[in-house]
């Protein structure tokens, strides 16, 4: 069985027309081919797009980055603990990153609260110095945290061994499926570590310049088509690969 494991936004939402598509495809081979979403927005923000926005319902979700998982059991989705309790270590403290974050400079604590994701809007100007001052107070407070910037305007602060590289991976491996039956799809750098993590890949047309940089020299597909469509459109160059089989 394969296994797409998709971003949301820029990646499945921008293009209604080839969300459409997408979901038709997938939907006629859902019985061969698991659907995950891997997505910066919470578990909340993940249902309302669900709700209103015309996403399928998938067979799991990695949600706030890589900080939760949720599997799917009939008709409920279950979290799933035992990743919390992984990622809970090394050092992580997420009231401490707050304390010391909160009300920085520079940046504005986003509404959305979660025990292993602390998420900020950076502005637009002087942002790698920033990252860099983020950097060196995560550091010498001694907090085991992973930083991802994103979109020229996000900042997570993550437990160290936390993405959605890493969830997904796990997740993978508890659903005892092969990495290589698994294919990613992302536009931005919190999708770098996915790619990172599996060997076949779609960067959608509408990626993020630092992400493709970022990726530069792997083996992936760019497709020309924007968000879904890019999507579908690399699923079918991995079919022609026998990659993707059905």
């Amino acid at each position: 069985m394969n296994v797409v494991i998709s971003d949301i936004d820029g990646t499945l939402l921008g293009d209604e027309e080839g969300l459409a598509a997408f979901n038709k495809y997938i939907s006629s081979v859902r019985d061969r081919v698991m659907l995950i979403y891997a997505s910066g927005r919470s578990y909340d923000e993940y249902l309302s797009a669900v709700e209103h926005e015309g996403l399928l319902y998938p067979d799991a979700v990695i949600s706030s980055t890589g900080a939760d998982i949720y599997t799917r059991n009939g008709d409920i989705y279950e979290k799933d603990i035992r990743w919390n309790e992984i990622i809970d270590s090394d050092g992580w403290d997420i009231q401490k990153v707050r304390s010391l974050l909160d009300g920085f400079p520079g940046m504005v604590s986003q509404t959305a609260r979660n025990n292993y994701k602390a998420s900020y809007n950076m502005g637009m100007t002087g942002q790698k110095a920033l990252i860099a001052a983020v950097t060196d107070i995560i550091k010498n407070n001694g907090i085991g945290a992973k930083i991802i910037a994103s979109h020229g305007m996000y900042l997570d602060v993550l437990p160290k061994k936390c993405d959605k590289g890493e969830a997904a991976f796990y997740l993978v491996n508890r659903l005892n499926i092969s990495a290589q039956d698994v294919i990613v799809a992302g536009d931005s750098e919190n999708d770098v570590d996915l790619f990172r993590k599996f060997r076949h890949g779609i960067i959608v047309g509408n990626a993020h310049h630092a992400m493709k940089q970022l990726l530069k020299g792997g083996d992936f597909y760019e497709a020309k088509n924007h968000a879904a469509a890019g999507l579908l459109e690399g699923l079918k160059h991995y079919m022609t690969k026998k990659v993707f089989k059905i």
